[in-house]
């Protein structure tokens, strides 16, 4: 995975300000009085003849493959070497030039590792480290190359005093560090300069930037001299070689230099440069007595980069990269500088190059292998440096082979859980939510004093002894071996060609390949099927462990399911990529409702494993759990238990209204939609055991489950049937809503609540923000489209919609008040005893006659033009309406007409209001009269108003 952009945008610490910038710059200067005499250049060199290797430093020294994402470092065993790095790479030439003379080599590495992260391993006691640093290295111990072994022997899962590493340093004589050049990209960056100029109060904006520039170098060689005094104070015999970098990247150049032209019009071209941080080092490596390698200062490479790095952004170097600056190292560190100055042509057929080195790097021998040709003949191919490059070696085939070879040895202590560390390196060592899954898996329970350590141990087991796990291994490696053939191919071809790198940094981020999201693709398409991890998932189900030990894996797979945040966060990305239905899937997992349910099912599983044997797919393993009656009634009490937990739950109802207010376009204030959760949440107990929400929850949880099982059962492999679900519950609830039983019990239903008068004022203010979405209802939805009178309601109901947004529904929401105060205030008493729905109704129009009729008569004023609406009235009310009560009224005028109609109409309902009122009171008066009777006798229809209107004279 590549990382440099992020490395060059990163965030980074602001600098201090300018007063101080001179003394502060004194304070890091170097002490050397301070430094005993043996820790600085020793008067002396006595040559090494057998090397104890220690590499140390960051990505450049790590070797790591970022074509496949493995660790390449190299390891030393029974005096063989392998790896790909450079510090492999040169062990391998010691040992080829003078056999048995590499006594011990370890790569220690660590991938974007910065001065400062070393300084806090070699003394984590007096030192800190971000967290984010922190992760980053222990991401590099989860890597399945043979290789990576190597920094979990050392350093472990990064905790502890890193007494291992020290000792390592104590048993070297000869190391090598690549190290500044994260803290370089760390420092410099647009927030840098941006703190520099909203803090700068001199007119002398150059003077101020390049003082900061100087101050932050200051910075890196102060943590840079830190370090090698740590080193030095821990052997201070070894031989310290700090490695320079490359310094000629067109895209690091260009990034740095945008960054100084944004700000300054004219600058020394080394202000900002890799090259500074390379002249830096050797500043540091001079006052410090260590020695300085620039292996990347010959001029062949100015013609190899392309094939060399694996991207002209990056650093990192390819495998042919770094076998070349192993064989800088061994002609800096092995060769002569005195013989080298007189070698001569052999002859015309076998000539040895001398490099273009400077004398510097020809002073710093530190090894004693022989005379110069002995060592060149075993550095080159037919007389040429490069042609021993280009070729490639017996050693180069095996490194790579034991890269991409990875073995699941059984773990020690039968320790299966940490067989996992061998498994993560396929998806790469850097951080991404495939890595951060088998991290977190690891870290939790893969610690033998965790309670699921059991469980979690028995199953990895089965998981690593099955076919499937088999089938993942050889799969993955296929990849990564063909992977790292093509890529081998590839660069040959770019050697040989005669393409301009310049095309090939043209190239943006998203073209070039990334391992992980590839593998991922393959193994999906090879080994991931659904009837593959079900026979996985059968093997697990039906072990022996797991059907012996029902409660414990019951108890993992639940810790699995809903404690582990990586797990959590792969299962909410799949189901939703919009961040405000993520939200409410995150609260539902937090039910318990979903958590029991969920815990049944696995028992469910466990228990009755044979039932679900033949389900070759997850749509068959829920039909067969549907196909028990008993799991379907459970499933139907689930519903119903999740919508009333879902009441009472404030988080998920503020997702629930946020996820609509997004869908709706609702604007409404935050603290309105928490006055209205807080009364959901507060009347949610008197909710749930209404007669309406029983009945309501009762019919769409059979309708959820049923719709379920008949969709698998009719396609098991589509789950699309789900939006036939949802659009079956949509017609359920219209056809609830239109049934006059059911509208009659939601009334009695509200008026059992019993609010006070503060919380009705609450509840109208609440009302008043949902009004606009009056604007989006459908009269299908309270009445059926086949109705008889469907398309002249449907136009009125159209138009009094519009009628009523035209002042942004401030007459309804006065009428909704009036309406409340009448409901649950003044005539309470009333509507609470109410035999009927159209008792309810009657008192509701006649009560609130002289608020409505108003807002009727200006919708008919309004429209005395519109014939479309005046018809549709009329055909409306001569349906409903006897004819002789409309041919009692005067039509000459249109509007008086329906005025008049409306009066005649509330007249009668008054009328009829009163006499339900007084069979309300007798029935209060004469409390024997049983209930039946009593509705009987006091049921008052709509054919009591016809009768009345009828009767009525004009």
């Amino acid at each position: 995975m590549k990382k440099a952009l992020k490395i060059l945008f990163q965030t980074s610490t602001p600098i201090l300000l300018n007063v101080g910038m001179i003394s502060g710059a004194v304070f890091f200067s170097a002490k050397q009085t301070n430094l005993g005499s043996n820790l600085l250049k020793k008067s002396e060199t006595v040559l090494l003849k057998e090397l104890n290797y220690l590499a140390l430093g960051d990505s450049l020294s790590s070797g790591f493959d970022w074509e496949s994402n493995l660790d390449g470092r190299g390891k030393m065993n029974n005096g063989s070497i392998s790896g790909i790095s450079f510090p492999a790479f040169f062990a391998n030439f010691a040992q080829s030039i003078q056999p048995n003379s590499v006594k011990s080599f370890k790569n220690l590495a660590l991938n974007n590792s910065s001065i400062l992260d070393w300084i806090y391993l070699l003394d984590p006691k007096n030192n800190i480290i971000s967290d984010k640093n922190l992760s980053n290295l222990r991401a590099q111990t989860y890597n399945s190359s043979n290789f990576a072994e190597t920094i979990r022997s050392v350093f472990e899962n990064f905790t502890g005093d890193f007494s291992n590493l020290r000792q390592e340093i104590r048993n070297a004589n000869l190391i090598t560090i690549s190290i500044g050049f994260k803290d370089f990209l760390n420092e410099f960056n647009s927030n840098f300069f941006d703190n520099i100029v909203s803090s700068n109060t001199s007119r002398n904006l150059y003077d101020t930037i390049t003082t900061n520039i100087d101050y932050a170098f200051v910075k890196i060689k102060h943590n840079l001299k830190k370090l090698i005094t740590l080193i030095k104070n821990i052997n201070p015999e070894t031989y310290i070689n700090l490695i320079g970098y490359y310094n000629e990247h067109p895209k690091i150049d260009k990034f740095l230099n945008d960054l100084l032209k944004n700000y300054l019009l004219e600058f020394e071209p080394n202000l900002l440069s890799v090259g500074r941080l390379n002249d830096e080092i050797k500043e540091v490596s001079q006052q410090m007595g260590v020695n300085f390698i620039n292996p990347f200062f010959e001029k062949s490479w100015d013609e190899k980069s392309g094939p060399f790095f694996d991207t002209d952004l990056d650093f990192r170097p390819q495998i042919k990269a770094n076998k070349q600056i192993a064989q800088n190292l061994i002609i800096s560190l092995a060769l002569s500088p005195t013989d080298l100055n007189k070698s001569k042509k052999l002859n015309e057929n076998d000539e040895i190059l001398q490099t273009n080195f400077s004398a510097n790097n020809l002073e710093s021998q530190q090894i004693d292998f022989g005379s110069n040709q002995e060592i060149l003949e075993k550095i080159t191919v037919n007389g040429s440096l490069q042609n021993f490059i280009s070729e490639n070696s017996s050693f180069e085939e095996k490194s790579i082979k034991d890269l991409h070879t990875i073995s699941f040895q059984q773990p020690e202590s039968a320790n299966y859980a940490s067989a996992l560390n061998q498994f993560v390196g396929f998806f790469g060592s850097e951080q991404s939510d495939f890595a951060d899954l088998f991290k977190g898996l690891i870290n939790t329970f893969g610690n033998k004093s965790e309670p699921n350590f059991e469980a979690f141990n028995n199953i990895v087991e089965v998981i690593l002894k099955s076919e499937f796990f088999t089938n993942i291994t050889q799969y993955a490696q296929e990849f990564i071996a063909n992977s790292a053939i093509q890529n081998v191919e590839t660069n040959e071809s770019d050697d040989n060609s005669d393409q301009d790198s310049s095309e090939l940094s043209e190239l943006s981020e998203s073209d070039k390949t990334q391992t992980s999201p590839d593998l991922i693709s393959f193994l999906k398409e090879k080994a991931l099927s659904q009837e593959n991890i079900l026979a996985l998932l059968n093997e697990i189900l039906s072990s022996e462990y797991v059907q012996n030990h029902s409660t414990k894996s019951v108890n993992l797979f639940y810790n699995l399911l809903f404690n582990q945040p990586a797990i959590s966060k792969l299962l909410v990305s799949s189901i939703s990529s919009q961040e405000n239905i993520q939200q409410v899937i995150k609260e539902v997992l937090q039910f318990n409702s979903v958590q029991k349910f969920v815990t049944f099912i696995f028992t469910e599983l466990i228990k009755n494993n044979q039932d679900y044997i033949s389900a070759k797919s997850f749509g068959q393993i829920l039909y067969l759990f549907l196909q028990n009656s008993n799991n379907y009634n459970k499933s139907v009490a689930f519903i119903k238990s999740f919508v009333i937990e879902a009441l009472k739950r404030p988080n998920f109802l503020s997702a629930i209204f946020d996820a609509l207010s997004s869908q709706f376009g609702f604007n409404i204030e935050k603290e309105d939609i928490n006055s209205l959760i807080t009364l959901i949440t507060s009347t949610s107990d008197i909710i749930v055991n209404t007669k309406t929400f029983n009945n309501l929850i009762n019919l769409l949880s059979n309708e959820v489950i049923y719709g379920i099982k008949s969709g698998i059962r009719n396609n098991p492999s589509d789950f699309s049937f789900f939006f036939n679900i949802i659009s079956n519950l949509t017609n359920k609830i219209s056809d609830f809503v239109k049934d006059k039983d059911n509208i009659y019990n939601f009334f009695q239903d509200i008026i059992s609540f019993s609010l006070s008068a503060r919380q009705i004022d609450s509840v109208k203010s609440l009302l008043g923000k949902f009004l606009p979405f009056i604007s989006k209802i459908n009269l299908s939805f309270i009445l059926d489209k086949n109705s008889e009178n469907y398309q002249s309601l449907n136009l009125i109901f159209e138009s009094f919609s519009d009628f009523l947004a035209q002042d942004n529904f401030k007459e309804l929401n006065d009428l909704i008040s009036t309406i409340m105060d009448d409901f649950f205030l003044v005539n309470n008493y009333k509507y609470q005893n109410s035999p009927d729905l159209y008792a309810i109704i009657f008192n509701l129009l006649s009560n609130n006659s002289q608020k409505l009729k108003p807002i009727l008569y200006k919708f008919i004023d309004k429209n005395h033009n519109n014939t479309k609406v005046l018809n549709a009235l009329k055909s409306v009310f001569a349906k409903i309406l006897p004819q002789e009560v409309l041919e009692k009224l005067d039509q000459t005028n249109q509007s008086n007409y329906f005025k008049n109609l409306i009066d005649s109409i509330f007249a009668v309902i008054s009328e009829l209001t009163i006499e339900y009122n007084t069979k309300i009171e007798l029935a209060k008066n004469n409390s024997f009269i049983e209930e039946t009777d009593k509705k009987s006798e006091n049921t008052l229809d709509f054919n009591h108003l016809l009768d009345k209107l009828k009767s009525k004279k004009s």
